[in-house]
């Protein structure tokens, strides 16, 4: 993926050599620098998906280049969750990773656009969002149908929905960095508000983070499986690169599957199965080096218990980053603020798990992803309850200390 911020570098490093200039002589009108910015995100991020495909098309049995052309389309389409037809087969998981990947780079196309124009103030911003998603999907739209045929072809509706979605997210939180910075745009926010939001922000990350711990130590403790897979599929050294490159864009996937599992109420991986500490229930899985950070089928061990602490262990550190940002001396507003960061940060984390799932094939294989509400209700509470006690003690610790030095 090299390539796919090439542009976007060059046009980072122009703008930092405008700024040392001094020079304000060169500034764009806002609608124009986002509108720029916007073609330059896809035209990199095109790119770099036409590069891997081509790579994936020379190493395997080759038709007509301009299929590969198309599949690396259709691929740059699945990171925005267009989903794929082949045939009267629907893929509609999107891999995430690659959707990351194209993310950053509409960060970056944001960030430059404010660079170069005066874009200051969440009006400004929101304006110069709404023109580079505007172009961005309006792109991904021709795109969708430039690249679909009667044998693949994706909903040019659901690609211009996700790449709206992209341009806003990724691409202005890039023009609000380049315009300088979030603060400015949430300053007067009450610091109930601010607590609950950093608090939530911290509970999130410890569960993704707790989930991508998992996968990792599943597949190192698996590995040799994972290897066995991987030569079944007798992909060569460029079709294996191709495969492991493919692997790593299904990550953010597993890693939130794999924290539905450690909230408790789990995941399933095709129709009628199940996979949860309280038991794993598969059958045949599909021949992806990925699932061999699967657990073993049948009934989990007792210790696999302990990993619904999960969410309490990260509505704890949730409140501890609320409290440090907000600190407060009162018990009760402590564990107050603890508790709600703990279960906004949880119940986020669980609704976010949807974005991992979706038909993947034919079929059983119709049905993948978490149970979402469950997780989502789940979550909220023990992250509350976490957060609710960590608020508490760090509290009570910080009025001891307080006393402490008092009377010293």
């Amino acid at each position: 993926m090299g390539a796919m911020t090439d542009l976007l570098g060059r046009a980072d490093r122009g703008a930092d050599r405008g700024v040392d200039r001094g020079s304000r002589q060169s500034e764009l009108p806002a609608s124009v620098a986002a509108a720029a910015g916007a073609v330059a995100a896809v035209v990199s991020g095109l790119a770099g998906c036409l590069m891997l495909a081509l790579v994936g098309w020379v190493a395997g049995p080759r038709g007509e280049v301009v299929e590969g052309v198309r599949a690396g389309a259709l691929g740059w389409l699945m990171g925005h969750g267009s989903g794929l037809h082949v045939g009267t087969t629907e893929i509609s998981m999107t891999p995430l990773g690659l959707t990351l990947l194209l993310g950053a780079v509409a960060w970056r196309g944001g960030r430059w656009a404010a660079e170069q124009s005066e874009v200051a103030g969440a009006r400004a911003v929101a304006l110069s969002a709404a023109t580079l998603a505007a172009c961005y999907a309006a792109l991904a739209t021709l795109v969708s149908l430039v690249a679909s045929s009667d044998a693949a072809s994706v909903s040019p509706l659901r690609a211009m929905v996700g790449s709206i979605l992209v341009a806003v997210v990724f691409g202005g939180a890039g023009l609000a960095t380049g315009s300088g910075g979030l603060r400015g745009l949430t300053a007067g926010w009450p610091d109930d508000v601010g607590a609950a939001l950093r608090g939530g922000l911290g509970t999130v990350a410890v569960l993704l983070g707790l989930g991508a711990a998992a996968v990792t130590v599943g597949l190192v403790a698996d590995f040799g499986r994972a290897a066995t897979v991987a030569d079944s599929l007798a992909a060569g050294p460029v079709g294996g690169a191709v495969l492991t490159v493919l692997g790593v864009l299904l990550l953010p996937n597993a890693a939130l599957l794999a924290s539905a599992y450690l909230v408790g109420p789990g995941f399933v991986l095709g129709t009628g199965t199940l996979v949860a500490p309280t038991g794993v229930d598969l059958g045949p899985v599909p021949a992806v080096p990925l699932l061999a950070a699967l657990p073993s089928d049948g009934a989990a061990p007792d210790w696999a218990l302990l990993l619904v602490g999960a969410p309490v262990l990260a509505g704890a550190v949730g409140a501890a980053v609320a409290l440090r940002a907000y600190p407060v001396a009162a018990l009760d507003t402590a564990a107050l603020r603890g508790g709600v960061a703990g279960a906004l940060g949880g119940t986020v984390a669980g609704l976010l798990t949807s974005l991992a799932g979706g038909s993947v094939g034919p079929g059983r294989m119709a049905d993948v992803g978490a149970l979402v509400w469950q997780c989502a209700g789940v979550a909220g509470v023990a992250a509350g309850i976490g957060g609710a006690v960590a608020g508490l003690v760090l509290a009570w610790r910080a009025r001891r200390r307080a006393h402490t030095a008092v009377s010293r």
